[in-house]
């Protein structure tokens, strides 16, 4: 028998050994789970990269709406440093003071829609589009759109700049072009406005809302038109869309329409001649009086005047400060901030009183914070404090806006009564409805001495002039020339049941009640101390919402 050699015999189970231990494939079980794996991976390194987009993306935009407020609330803050005028008592004629007004529209920050619609805890139920596109209606966010805010101020440094239609010097026939003119003065107005997209002449809250600060050069040496002036009414155009000047009407003899002139600052302290107050659709009035015309005229300048329009044609009564696509195609130098939700304007009340928020409590039943007017839910916390007999008051003076008992008109008559009773202070009631006949809104600014010597008759009541005329009307009556004789009033302070308006709601105009000093406190009067801006907006492409607060104060140093 043949034997194999050691040698071979070894290799020979080398070989076998090695061929039992060579690699193979994965199975299919293998590769589903390594794939599995792998996707794992791949998602979750995909929602890394998306998280980090987003972050990115809402970081840019709190950066660039910080940017964007901040701006805004700098030239606010700038503008109110600016101010020409004293604020504290009547100007007097020929000071060239200047102005400052708030108006107060009839929306507030707890009632966007100033619907005034509201349940039985007082709190507005109106419900407010969604336009931010969370899905939810945006009442919480939305807030005080129609305040208006209007100024003269000093430049602190370089001059303002501005444009104006004026002729060509050397030029025969005249020729007329643009000039860019400078002032060290400027009539300042601060608005709404909003893109009318549904061309139905009034604001929608899915249509977009602007803040807007339109600056009027005070320049009385120049002679103002627009190009191709008609003889009548500047029609669809108006001064303000060529020129940044400052300037009023001026009617003739037979008190027709025939041009503008520039504005002195002493021309604005008659409210009259603002640019807010200019009514370019209805100048004749019958031959009125120019003071007379203009003098108790209601704001020109509202919510439905102020719209940029759909089409190419301002609507009708509209002052047309300002448009993106009207005619002339004007763009956005006076554009301040877009995706507005708030500009609310509210004055410093020192005695506007404070409650307990009572609809907030902590397991102690105590409450968790402190409501002041305009609040959701103030109304409901002074009717319960009062009808439980609890001591909820905690104080006074707050920022509010004028004319804030107007909020609690359409209250159940039994809660509006006890509300209304703790809810009296300097600015809770109506203006004099004298001065602001028929209006919705509220008006707070500096008054002058112009309209008691200006020998003109303003309301038609046989009173001219008296608080210049050395007597003391009536006899016995505090005084000659004392400011009880005054023809025209200030609009604040005022007093429930001596202002021409149904404060209460009921029994009438200055019904007994509402002079019944017993029920209705006679508010305190008050100089104007403070405002307080707020300013919000939104994000819709991040849906995030920012708000800052511009204040100053008055108090004399």
């Amino acid at each position: 028998m043949r034997t194999c050699p050691k040698g071979l015999r070894m290799r020979s189970v080398i070989d076998s050994g090695l061929r039992l231990r060579s690699p193979h494939g994965f199975t299919l079980v293998e590769l589903l789970i390594a794939m599995a794996l792998t996707l794992m991976l791949v998602y979750a390194v995909a929602q890394f990269y998306a998280y980090v987009g987003e972050t990115v993306r809402d970081g840019r935009a709190q950066i660039e709406m910080g940017n964007s407020l901040r701006q805004a609330a700098s030239r606010l803050q700038q503008d109110f440093a600016e101010l020409t005028v004293r604020v504290g008592g009547r100007i007097d004629s020929g000071s060239g003071g200047g102005v400052l007004e708030i108006v107060e529209g009839i929306a507030s920050d707890s009632d966007p829609t100033g619907s005034l619609a509201v349940n039985a805890q007082g709190i507005p139920t109106a419900s407010i589009a969604d336009v931010n596109g969370d899905g939810k209606p945006d009442g919480a966010m939305m807030g005080d759109m129609d305040d208006i805010l209007v100024m003269t101020i000093r430049s602190q440094g370089d001059p303002f700049v501005g444009r104006w239609w004026g002729p060509i010097p050397g030029t025969n026939p005249v020729q007329y072009t643009y000039h860019n003119v400078r002032s060290d003065l400027a009539e300042v107005i601060w608005f709404t406005t909003f893109k009318d997209t549904n061309g139905n002449g009034s604001w929608s809250a899915d249509e977009p809302r602007y803040l807007v600060r339109r600056q009027l050069l005070i320049r009385p040496d120049l002679a103002v038109s627009w190009p191709n002036a008609p003889t009548a009414l500047p029609g669809h155009e108006s001064i303000y869309h060529h020129n940044d000047v400052s300037c009023h009407v001026v009617l003739n003899s037979m008190g027709v329409f025939s041009g503008y002139v520039a504005n002195s600052l002493n021309d604005l302290s008659q409210r009259e001649n603002r640019c807010i107050h200019q009514n370019l659709n209805n100048l004749d009035l019958n031959g009125l009086r120019l003071a007379q015309q203009f003098m108790p005229n209601t704001l020109q300048l509202d919510v439905a005047s102020t719209k940029i329009p759909s089409n190419p044609i301002p609507p009708p009564g509209s002052v047309s400060l300002y448009s993106l696509d009207g005619i002339l195609q004007f763009h956005g130098e006076d554009k301040m901030l877009s995706n507005l939700m708030a500009f609310d304007v509210r004055v410093y009340d020192p005695y506007a009183p404070l409650w307990a928020d009572n609809l907030n409590t902590n397991a102690n039943n105590t409450a968790l914070g402190v409501l002041s007017p305009g609040d959701p839910g103030y109304a409901f916390a002074v009717f319960n404090a009062i009808s439980n007999n609890v001591n909820n008051n905690m104080g006074s003076g707050a920022y509010v806006d004028l004319w804030y008992n107007r909020g609690f008109a359409n209250l159940p008559p039994a809660m509006k009564s006890i509300v209304l009773r703790n809810s009296n202070s300097a600015y809770s009631w109506a203006p004099q409805a004298r001065n602001f006949p028929g209006a919705t809104v509220a008006v707070w600014e500096t008054w002058t001495t112009s309209y008691e010597k200006d020998g003109l008759d303003q309301f038609g009541d046989s009173q001219t002039d008296l608080m210049v005329d050395g007597l003391d009307n009536p006899p016995g009556n505090g005084g000659v020339d004392d400011p009880s004789e005054a023809e025209t009033t200030p609009p604040y302070p005022v007093y429930i049941g001596n202002n021409g308006r149904d404060d209460d709601g009921q029994n009438g105009v200055d019904d007994p009640t509402e002079r019944d000093t017993n029920i209705y406190p006679i508010p305190i009067p008050t100089m104007l101390r403070g405002i307080e801006v707020r300013i919000r907006m939104y994000e819709p492409g991040t849906r995030q919402t920012r708000q800052v607060t511009v204040a100053t104060d008055f108090i004399p140093e």
